[in-house]
Parts: C-alpha cells; sequence; structure tokens
C-alpha cells in the first residue's frame, strides 16, 4: 500500500508525461473524504464512461465533477477525453469503484495480476469489499461498444505508467472495473492483458507511439418504421448489442416510457405512431442516456447500492420491459 501522490506532483508527473491537464475548479479539495478513507492505496481502475461525447468539457463538468442524482461527484479522480485531454476532477475518495472481489485486491496488492489474462471477479458491488479507498480511477469518455481512441488510450498508458513509477509499482497493480467488480464490464473492447503489458514497457523505458486522432463512431438512425437495432454503446448492459429495447419502435418507445415514470427528472417522449424520425430517435437515445445517468432511484430488487454502483444491470432493464438477447 502507498500513500496518495500529492495532488502538485500528480499534476507535475503527468505534465512530464506530455499530457494535456486541464484543472477543474478546485479540484485538489473535491473529493468524498467524509464518506470513507483515501490513504493507502494499491492500485488503478480504469473504466469507460459508457457514451461518447463531443462535449469532453461539458461532460466532464456535468457527469464526473458534479455526479448525478444517488450517486454525487467527483466519479473518478481523472477523466479522460476523445481528443487525449486529461480533466483533473478530483483528489481524494471519489464514487467510482463501488464493491469488488478481496481476491483481486490482493492480486493487486501481490502485483500477481495476470500479464497473459484478466481476473475474474466472484463478487461484487452488493457482496464486495469498498474499492473506492483502495483504487485511482480513470474514466474514459467513450461509449465501451469500440475501442477507445489512440489519443484518449496513449493518455491513460502514460498516465498510468506514471502512477505507477511513481509508487513503484509494476503494471500489475492496473486493473479493469470488471477485474475487481463481477457486475462490470468495463473498459470495453480493451483486453486488459495487451493494456498492463504497454504499461510495463512504458515503466521499463519504451517511449509509446504518438497517438493518431479518431473520431468516435456515430449512430445512423434507422428509417421510419423499421425495426430499431441494437442499440451499440456500453457494453454489458444498457447499449450492448446484445440487448433490444423492444422489437419496433412503438416498443421500444413504450419501454422507455414505461421506465421514465420512475424518473421525475426526466420528461417522458410521447409515442409517435408514424415511427421515429431523426430528430425523435436523437430524443430516444438522450433518454437512454439519461436513463443510465439517473439509474439509481430504481431499486427493483433490493440488492443494488446506490452509492457505488453506476450503471442498471441486466435484472433491472429485464424489470423495465427490456428483452434479453443472445
Amino acid at each position: 500500500m502507498s500513500a496518495p501522490i500529492p495532488a502538485d506532483r500528480l499534476l507535475q508527473i503527468f505534465r512530464n508525461a506530455g499530457v494535456n491537464c486541464i484543472e477543474m475548479h478546485n479540484w485538489k479539495n473535491h473529493n468524498r473524504n467524509s464518506k470513507g478513507p483515501w490513504s493507502d492505496l494499491h492500485g488503478i481502475l480504469i473504466h469507460h464512461t459508457g457514451s461518447d461525447t463531443t462535449n469532453p468539457s461539458a461532460y466532464a463538468q456535468n457527469i464526473l465533477y458534479l455526479g448525478y442524482q444517488g450517486l454525487p461527484g467527483p466519479l473518478c479522480q481523472f477523466g479522460v477525453a476523445p481528443n487525449g485531454d486529461l480533466y483533473m476532477v478530483g483528489y481524494g475518495r471519489a464514487n467510482h469503484a463501488g464493491g469488488g472481489d478481496p481476491n483481486s485486491l490482493s492480486a493487486v496488492t501481490n502485483e500477481t495480476t495476470p500479464m497473459n489474462g484478466e481476473l475474474h471477479p466472484t463478487k461484487g458491488n452488493s457482496n464486495g469489499i469498498d474499492g473506492n479507498r483502495e483504487f485511482y480511477g480513470f474514466e474514459i469518455m467513450y461509449s465501451g461498444g469500440h475501442p477507445m481512441t489512440d489519443a484518449a488510450r496513449h493518455t491513460t498508458l502514460v498516465c498510468s505508467a506514471a502512477i505507477c513509477k511513481e509508487h513503484g509499482w509494476k503494471a500489475q497493480s492496473v486493473i479493469a472495473h470488471r477485474e475487481w467488480s463481477s457486475d462490470k464490464p468495463d473498459p470495453g473492447h480493451c483486453p486488459m492483458d495487451k493494456f498492463r503489458v504497454e504499461v510495463s514497457n512504458i515503466i521499463g523505458g519504451s517511449t509509446p507511439p504518438p497517438p493518431t486522432t479518431t473520431p468516435p463512431p456515430t449512430t445512423t438512425p434507422p428509417p421510419s418504421g423499421e425495426k430499431v437495432p441494437p442499440v451499440q454503446g456500453y457494453q454489458g448492459d444498457v447499449y450492448q448489442s446484445k440487448l433490444h429495447y423492444g422489437q419496433t419502435n412503438s416498443d421500444s418507445v413504450g419501454v422507455f416510457q414505461k421506465a421514465c415514470r420512475n424518473y421525475p427528472d426526466v420528461s417522458t417522449i410521447p409515442l409517435n405512431p408514424s415511427g421515429i424520425t431523426k430528430n425523435y430517435f436523437d430524443e430516444t437515445a438522450n433518454m437512454c442516456e439519461k436513463l443510465y445517468r439517473t439509474w439509481a432511484q430504481w431499486n427493483p430488487s433490493g440488492g443494488w447500492d446506490q452509492g457505488n454502483l453506476r450503471e442498471p444491470g441486466p435484472s433491472m432493464l429485464k424489470t423495465l420491459g427490456c428483452k434479453i438477447v443472445g
């Protein structure tokens, strides 16, 4: 275990690694330390946010910094934008890790995390141990339904390596959220054994290649009257290709209507009998995003911890009427 790197030193080592750091308001004092400890750290957790964004500054402020109803910010210490900018969101305890498997913590602590595979936790948010006290957290701004941009990956790699070097840790101290918690899939399209190998190489002195700039993929709205395709993006629960929100446009909207009756801050989309126009599709996608972001008001099983778990799981979505396929 190690004491946290001082805030000013974190900023210095990131900038020394060539990263453009954006300091958010009062980030050095923005934390959840009043809710628990953050004094003896063991590693780094890598997350995806669950949605693509073209406005990372607003996303960092409105979601990562402030949080949302049921889960106050900060939601990480560091937010990584698609262009590789690093947002310094908070310093101290943050609502990012939730509950996880003590065996995963043991692997990180002893640096026995595999370099040719991944950890497979058997405990999650509802029955695991507190991870917010144990880890730094990087939130990478992408859906998880495709690889992160090269620029975002580059920033996350060099910053992870910088933290490890400062602490004297090996790359086995860097794990995915899914390696910590059994009910998490993130980060999507990012094999962590390969990620750790790259971190290890940087710790050892190799220089990672400069990133290329790749715009995130866009979603094409379906023509009016056609079946809604699987919503691509959040890998594992909300935006996974294995999940359909109903079979037709009207069924899909009905699911959102049913869901949003439980969310007073979300305006219900009226049923459009003629199908989903482009604008209507955009509104529906926005509804899905708000549903994802404000899920904590919904507690069908009584087993979800509103203070830690950050996205709706399959059981919640089934309760809402969503059809899980595949």
